[in-house]
């Protein structure tokens, strides 16, 4: 039996290694997966995961704000 799964890809029968903490997706054997502060976030999560993490440094360039590079 195959599972499907996102963007069109299937796996094989198999446990799970983990499961995503933002959208409780399974991540099996050999899928990509990150791990930061005992969050384990899978590639589909993982630009919004991004975002939300390195959103304190977040600036916007050329802006009239003291904290402002430019």
């Amino acid at each position: 039996m195959r599972i499907p799964r996102r963007k069109g890809t299937c796996i094989k029968d198999g446990e799970a290694a983990a499961t995503c903490c933002l959208c409780a997706q399974e991540i099996y054997r050999g899928e990509r997966a990150w791990y930061c502060r005992g969050l384990t976030v899978c590639e589909d999560c993982f630009p919004r995961f991004a975002r939300q993490e390195l959103y304190p440094y977040e600036i916007t360039m050329g802006g009239n704000d003291d904290n402002d590079l430019i």
